[in-house]
């Protein structure tokens, strides 16, 4: 062996070597374990003690080379040091370590002192003095590993209350617990509690390549899973003979022996679990686990901080009913697509999406229902777009789009067809089934310069000029729009000042008998007398107080005047027989004290409720079909008359009318316009007529204009009719309401 040739060189065997027991004996009176090598570097003699601490039997070890027993690690420096000594160029060392294999194989840490008696005749030899220092050196690293785990929490912490960016914390936490449990695998996992599963988010070791790519369900029987549904800590030993849990399936290949998993919560709540593990067996101890429990604790402050400021980012940019994108966001966001397309953002087209009457709908249902009817509304939009196409919410039931490549006409129709026909089923909302509608305006740019604000703002005016045209449909912005835009604004405003000013005016349009030509009563129309612009068509602000609560301020007062006249009708004994028709807008048949001030009025002015006609219109019926029902069963236990208005143009369903206490249908005009020359208008009179007639309803045909189309609805059967031909609105005093006055009119 090399060390005992290294020693040969300075020793020269003695046979004549003197006894060495005294001096031994002295030494260990000390309390010394001493131990002699001759110049082989074998041992000579072995003292009492040292063979009690090397458990080596003094008859076996004698002649036996020291070096032999030496940790290899530590065999070249002890050898060195020894040689050192042996040659003279040292007289003694102390506190010489090295670690000395016992001879039940196990291992000590030993200090040794070696001193120089080759010249005493008593010893002829290098005398070595032996102490045990293995419990010393071991609380010594035990201390030493504490301190660095309490520095390495003390870090984290402070950086973690220092703002340091979350990702890096959870790399620096991953490393200290590698390096100072000396594991040999970390993993950090996130929970994703709406997916049900955890995420590897951080790792170290063999794992370290899958962070990102690997997750966990959470049914499965692993430590790591544990840890988080339970909130406690998970210690297994041995796993390939634990029957509670397995390793992670990630894991599996390397065979995980030993595992320690602990949850990881913040002050608010949970975030995940951070997990180390052995490939070899290992006991981890109360230490072990509250060390990495105490890391966890520092690793959650900063992820609870994160995931607040991801919240509070989330919601500063989101709408909190939807999820969707807001305002804030989608401007931003098609600013920055305008910014990018540069001379090619002529293609990208901002649609603005408003649903009809949601306000009626939201206060029939109550907010929480609406807010309801809203998230199934973005779901079913989100579904009509394309993957890249941005859908945000820019708030009540307004939504807008943003979709890129719009090159045409046709592919703007598509967008915004796709968008109405995905709102086309009813949608079930606490057992009622409500019909949606929405209108749509649509802008590109048109210039360069245009902006975000300009582009929402053309869609915007695009968006009342297709509510204008009847709702339900779609129009693209052009500059005409805008002049349209300034106009509704400054219709709007003075119509809030017409009211209380008194320039409305109610007009009556007389209804006719068709058989005898008797007047049977009148339809109460609103008209606007304008200081300066003169009578503003119905057509012009009637949509615009429909699209504003100015529609139930001009509602009252249409009704409150209709009342007033009718109640001067019943005072002439040739006009007591006279029934007023009075229109409700889609907002008034929703309002919860309709009956009630319906009920006052009558009462006021002493009027039979049987001469007073409620007229509603198909679409407002069907914004929500069961409030509908509920609000015109309570009219008609008042005594009212129940009209459909322009019955033909909506859903025409068999179904609500059956489900309605109705006592009159009016046909719309658009197809009495049409009986006498097209076939298929006819044809559909004459089935409304009929279908009325089988339920007892009567029969008022609208927009009569001419001889041939009263001959034919005569033909049909049908009851009653309105038109120019027969009468055209007009103040109460202008017109002649006497029985037959409109009867040679109407032969002739």
């Amino acid at each position: 062996m090399r060390t005992a040739r290294r020693w040969t060189r300075f020793f020269r065997p003695r046979p004549d070597l003197p006894p060495r027991a005294e001096l031994l004996s002295l030494a260990e009176e000390t309390g010394s374990a001493v131990a002699v090598l001759d110049p082989e570097g074998r041992t000579l003699e072995l003292g009492a003690g040292a063979a009690s601490l090397l458990g080596w039997d003094h008859e076996t070890s004698v002649g036996e080379v020291l070096a032999q027993r030496l940790h290899h690690a530590d065999r070249d420096r002890v050898v060195g040091a020894i040689t050192a000594v042996a040659t003279g160029e040292r007289d003694r060392l102390v506190g010489l370590h090295a670690r000395v294999r016992r001879a039940d194989g196990s291992w000590l840490e030993l200090e040794m002192g070696v001193s120089n008696r080759l010249g005493d005749p008593s010893v002829r030899g290098l005398m070595l003095t032996l102490r045990d220092v293995t419990a010393q050196l071991s609380a010594t690293a035990e201390l030493q590993t504490s301190l660095e785990q309490q520095a390495g929490v003390a870090q984290l912490g402070r950086r973690a209350l220092e703002g340091a960016d979350p990702t890096l914390l959870a790399l620096e936490a991953v490393s200290i617990l590698k390096k100072t449990l000396r594991v040999d695998g970390v993993e950090l996992y996130r929970h994703v509690a709406n997916e049900e599963l955890m995420l590897l988010e951080t790792a170290l070791g063999p794992t370290r390549e899958l962070a990102g790519l690997i997750t966990i369900d959470a049914d499965e029987q692993v430590p790591e899973v544990t840890a988080i549904a339970e909130r406690k800590t998970v210690v297994v030993d041995d796993l390939p003979d634990d029957a509670r849990f397995s390793a992670p399936p990630h894991l599996r290949a390397g065979g995980p022996h030993s595992m320690l998993s602990v949850p990881v919560t913040g002050p608010h709540r949970p975030y995940g679990a951070l997990s180390v593990h052995s490939i070899q067996r290992r006991v981890f101890t109360p230490d072990d686990t509250v060390f990495v429990q105490s890391i966890a604790n520092a690793l959650g402050l900063a992820l609870d901080r994160r995931r607040a400021e991801e919240e509070t980012l989330h919601r500063a940019f989101h709408d909190a009913l939807t999820g969707l994108p807001n305002r804030t966001l989608f401007v931003h966001r098609l600013q920055r697509t305008v910014e990018r397309l540069g001379p090619h953002a002529s293609t990208v087209g901002v649609f603005v999406v408003d649903l009809d009457h949601f306000k009626v709908i939201n206060d029939s249902l109550g907010h929480e229902l609406g807010d309801a009817l809203l998230i199934e509304v973005t779901q079913r939009i989100r579904d009509s777009v394309r993957p890249g196409d941005m859908v945000a919410r820019l708030g009540g039931d307004e939504f807008a789009l943003l979709c890129e490549d719009v090159s045409s006409i046709q592919r703007i129709d598509s967008i915004a067809d796709r968008v109405a026909e995905s709102l086309d089923a009813p949608i079930e909302i606490a057992g009622r089934a409500i019909h949606v509608t929405a209108s749509i305006g649509v802008a590109l740019p048109s210039s360069p310069d245009a902006t975000a604000a300009s582009l929402l703002r053309d869609a915007d005016i695009a968006l009342y000029q297709a509510k204008d045209r009847g709702r339900g449909g779609h129009a693209l912005f052009d500059e005409t729009h805008r002049m349209r835009a300034v106009n509704r604004l400054e219709t709007e405003s003075e119509l809030r000042r017409a009211v209380p000013a008194g320039e409305l005016r109610v007009h009556y349009q007389p209804t006719v008998e068709i058989r005898t030509g008797r007047t049977t009563g009148a339809e109460a129309l609103v008209r606007w007398k304008h200081p300066s612009r003169g009578m503003i068509r119905p057509t012009e602000f009637i949509p615009i107080a429909e699209q504003t609560d100015l529609i139930d301020r001009v509602g009252r007062w249409v009704l409150e005047q209709a009342c007033q006249q009718l109640a001067e009708w019943s005072r002439d004994p040739a006009t007591r027989h006279l029934t007023v028709a009075v229109n409700l807008s889609a907002r008034q048949l929703c309002l919860p004290d309709l009956t009630a001030e319906v009920e006052l009025v009558l009462g006021r002015l002493g009027i039979e409720p049987s001469r007073l006609c409620l007229e509603i219109t198909e679409s407002a019926l069907m914004v929500d079909l069961d409030r509908a029902i509920g609000a015109v069963r309570d009219l008609k236990a008042l005594g009212l008359g129940i009209a459909v208005d322009d019955f033909g143009t909506g859903y025409s369903s068999l179904s609500y009318l059956t489900r309605l206490p109705v006592d009159v249908v009016k046909i719309d005009r658009s197809f009495v316009s049409a009986i006498a020359h097209d076939h298929q208008d006819r044809a559909i009179t004459r089935s409304i007529v009929d279908l009325a007639h089988s339920l007892d309803l009567t029969v008022v045909a609208e927009g009569v204009e001419n001889a041939a189309q009263l001959a034919l609805l005569a033909e049909m059967g049908c009851d009653l009719a309105q038109g120019y031909y027969l009468a055209r609105p007009d103040v109460a005093e202008a017109i002649d309401l006497h029985p037959g006055s409109v009867t040679g009119h109407a032969s002739g």
